[in-house]
């Protein structure tokens, strides 16, 4: 199913308009996917039991993905264009934040108004709609905006509503930040910055920013209607073990990502991560050792998936390029790791 998607996604690339047959096949199989993976997960009486419990939550969930990512993403910048008497000022305030945080650095930054460039040395940035943080403070107002909504029962109004201006006032001073770090890196390396930092940068402030406001509506009386006093006790999370090793492979990931982005040299330190968690949690997870071959067929084969996807996919010159010129850069004992 997974090859079929991807298949599907590769033989409609280049093709402007997407024809009805192409969604509804690609809608059947994702929807095949998801089945398949919840049910390698959970068994079906543990769905049907879940589904009649949770029956609103199903499409309050797939809403906010939708509108979190058609609004935030696709519209934002296309309101942005047809409101410059507003957003002309605050790009002129990115750019001299930019410049003070820069001279406190000790850097002597250059500007050029007319096409609103500022820059260090040999490397500047573009402070544009894009560059300006427009973008994800789309992507927060309305994921947040739904958020509020959904758990207006458990929140304070309107004391919560003031999360969201702070929200976006948060993210705009991480946007400052992440230009100034970007100008200062790419002053110093301009593929680490323009290839790793400058693509990652963003959406890891923006999960940051979003995620430490949603715990601190949890979290704060004057947020939220009922806070867990101190003193309370509280059993541990039994899902925790399980979880937390994937959610840090997940997270090492990113941060490493962020210094080698067309070619991960730091991948070992997810093995590293996720092993370190496994053995903190070895008296709770049932480690019993024992032989499977449908375990190791199973392997094999997502493997062999993988190596056809990674062969014939869109980029596949490319990746292919970059993994080659990266394994040669390294010694022969840091290629095998």
């Amino acid at each position: 199913m997974v090859a079929g998607l991807a298949k599907s996604i590769n033989d409609s690339s280049g093709n402007e308009v997407v024809s009805a047959p192409y969604i509804l096949r690609v809608s059947i199989l994702t929807l095949a996917v998801i089945g398949s993976a919840c049910l390698a997960a959970m068994p079906l009486r543990f769905w049907l039991r879940w589904t009649k419990h949770n029956l609103g939550l199903i499409p309050a969930i797939a809403a906010m993905s939708i509108l979190t990512y058609v609004i935030g993403h696709h519209y934002t910048l296309s309101l942005i264009v047809n409101l410059r008497d507003f957003t002309d000022p605050i790009e002129r305030s990115t750019r001299d934040m930019i410049s003070f945080f820069l001279r406190l650095c000790g850097e002597n930054p250059v500007f050029d108004p007319k096409y609103n460039l500022i820059g260090i040395g040999n490397f500047s940035v573009y402070i544009g709609a894009s560059c300006a943080g427009w973008e994800g403070i789309g992507l927060f107002c309305t994921f947040f905006s739904v958020y509020l909504w959904l758990y207006r029962r458990d929140l304070r109004f309107p004391q919560a509503l003031i999360l969201l201006p702070i929200g976006v006032l948060v993210l705009w001073c991480l946007n400052v930040l992440r230009l100034v770090a970007l100008i200062l890196l790419g002053n110093w390396s301009n593929s680490l910055a323009v290839d790793g930092f400058h693509s990652v940068a963003g959406w890891l402030f923006f999960n940051a920013a979003t995620l430490g406001l949603v715990v601190a509506s949890r979290r704060l009386r004057l947020f939220a209607q009922n806070v867990p006093g101190h003193n309370c006790r509280t059993g541990s999370n039994p899902a925790t073990p399980y979880l937390l090793p994937l959610i840090l492979i997940i997270g090492t990931a990113m941060i490493t990502r962020v210094f080698s982005y067309h070619f991960d040299g730091l991948y070992p330190f997810r093995v590293m991560v996720g092993a370190s968690v496994l053995w903190f949690y070895k008296k709770t997870l049932p480690f019993r050792w024992s032989p499977s071959l449908s375990a190791v067929a199973l392997g094999f084969f997502a493997f062999a998936i993988w190596i056809i996807l990674l062969d014939h996919g869109n980029n596949a010159a490319a990746t292919n390029g970059s993994i080659r010129i990266g394994l040669n850069s390294l010694s022969a004992i840091e290629a095998a790791s």
